[in-house]
């Protein structure tokens, strides 16, 4: 138990910190709200720090096999400390501005930091769906935190409903699951059924109930129809959080399983993946054009890229789930970086979020208007940015193992994005400003630094990607 204690320190230092910001919320005054966020962001530090001793060429389970200790999981759990921390940061100014600066708030980010390292590290199904859980409760609190905004309660209530809708999924595949296999442990599942020679319809059908759960948290066509609603009305920290850190634990968590449960179901899941793979990206990006939200227009973008790392999955190769791991981590920091411009625009009451409202924005907040527009050009994958080589080693990935035409189409629906990416470039360095519009409030010197660190980060991955592609390729889970 003393081993498994050390190796749970990541967990108990998050959930120790989000308990201590409700214990230390009604003892804080209002001018001191601000430390909370530097306390998360403490804990995010804390824990990143103590997954270091966990990185190694052998690994290991805890807990009876139900919890993964491996370089997959290390790598994933980096990931979230520091979309936690980021997130945080960025939610600071903007929660004082809107009146909501409330420890509770640090304290879901925290639960739901939690909930993703709980997913990515779960060997077993019944420990996955508390994982689930932990994530979707606070998401759905965080969604709606601004209690007077009529928009923000309605994105609070579609993400629960539909949520609550996609857990019933969930819960009726593993319960199929361990009706046909008389387990939950992936080893278990992956071992029984290659004892009974292949696998029952049962086993099967569970497996697309599981799909259609895992559809929804990360947003795959047809299970997207709450991703815009949701990221437009909750604010923006919020929707800056939900479109990096439940898509990131939801493919780690669906990869795991794919890998270590059911290879033996490659075929089929495979077929189906390409299917919604190619489905998400063509409705992502072709409803993002006709967006004249830029809030929404990124919320049709995230569901586009979720269809793109999607064709890594679908490979179920070794390049491809590299190439899938160095993409979410691109993606983190191109999606951070233009929701950290997005909440400075945005104004007292979250309102300014429409194209028009960048109209000439390059002559009143040129580094927003720089820093922006990299982060769109990468998420359009022009070369010499991480979201290009992110797209290359996909799509390369999908013609090495014969998925042509996957591939094509990827390359095809990305030549739309550059469209409505584009679109916001030319409206703010091309078009007169408006002089009756607000300029875009000044970033914190926090903001801003992680706004230029996230900028090195892109151009250093569009040219020099071969330290988090090797760091990638150690920690991917080999296919079975």
């Amino acid at each position: 138990m003393g081993n498994d204690f050390i190796l749970l320190i990541p967990q108990i230092v998050l959930v120790i910190a989000a308990m201590a910001l409700m214990l230390l919320e009604p003892f804080t005054p209002a001018a001191h709200k601000s430390r909370m966020a530097r306390i998360a962001v403490l804990a995010a530090a804390v824990a990143a720090f103590s997954l270091g001793s966990q990185w190694s060429d052998r690994p290991r389970t805890i807990l009876d096999g139900m919890y993964a200790v491996d370089n997959f999981s290390v790598f994933f759990q980096w990931l979230f400390l520091v979309i936690l921390a980021v997130s945080a940061i960025i939610s600071m100014k903007f929660n004082e501005r809107e009146g909501i600066n409330r420890g509770e708030y640090y304290s879901l980010l925290l639960f739901a930091s939690s909930g993703m390292c709980l997913m990515v590290s779960s060997s077993d199904l019944i420990l996955t769906f508390i994982g689930i859980e932990i994530l979707s409760i606070a998401t759905y609190v965080l969604a709606g935190f601004k209690r007077a905004d009529i928009r923000s309660n309605e994105a609070s209530l579609k993400y629960f409903l539909l949520g609550s809708f996609a857990t019933a999924f969930l819960l009726y595949g593993i319960a199929l699951i361990y009706g046909s296999t008389g387990s939950t442990n992936y080893q278990t599942i992956r071992e029984l059924a290659s004892m009974q020679g292949g696998f029952q319809n049962t086993t099967l059908i569970g497996m697309g109930l599981l799909l259609v759960g895992f559809g929804f948290k990360i947003a795959l066509v047809p299970f997207h129809s709450w991703a815009p609603d949701v990221y437009e009305g909750a604010p923006t920290p919020v929707t800056a959080f939900m479109t990096v850190g439940p898509k990131a634990a939801g493919f780690a968590t669906l990869i795991r399983i794919l890998v270590e449960a059911v290879p033996f179901l490659a075929d089929e899941w495979s077929s189906v993946l390409w299917l919604l793979s190619i489905l998400t990206m063509i409705l992502g990006n072709v409803v993002a054009v006709l967006q004249t939200n830029v809030k929404r227009m990124l919320a049709y973008s995230a569901i586009a890229h979720a269809g793109y790392i999607l064709v890594g999955i679908v490979t179920n190769s070794g390049p491809g789930y590299s190439a899938v791991l160095f993409y979410l981590v691109v993606y983190t920091i191109m999606n951070m970086i233009a929701f950290s411009v997005i909440l400075s625009v945005s104004g007292s009451g979250d309102t300014r979020v429409y194209l028009k409202d960048y109209t000439g924005m390059a002559r009143r907040s040129p580094f927003a208007a720089a820093a922006l527009s990299l982060s769109l050009v990468s998420l359009a994958g022009i070369p010499l940015t991480g979201g290009f080589i992110g797209k290359f080693f996909l799509f390369s990935a999908a013609v090495r193992n014969g998925y042509i035409g996957l591939a094509v189409i990827g390359v095809l629906t990305s030549l739309v994005s550059v469209f409505y990416y584009f679109r916001l470039l030319v409206i703010m360095y091309m078009k007169d400003p408006d002089e009756t519009a607000a300029a875009p409030e000044p970033m914190s010197w926090l903001v801003q630094a992680v706004i230029v660190m996230g900028v090195v980060g892109i151009l250093w991955l569009g040219i020099f990607p071969d330290q988090i592609l090797n760091l990638a390729d150690f920690s991917i889970l080999a296919p079975k």
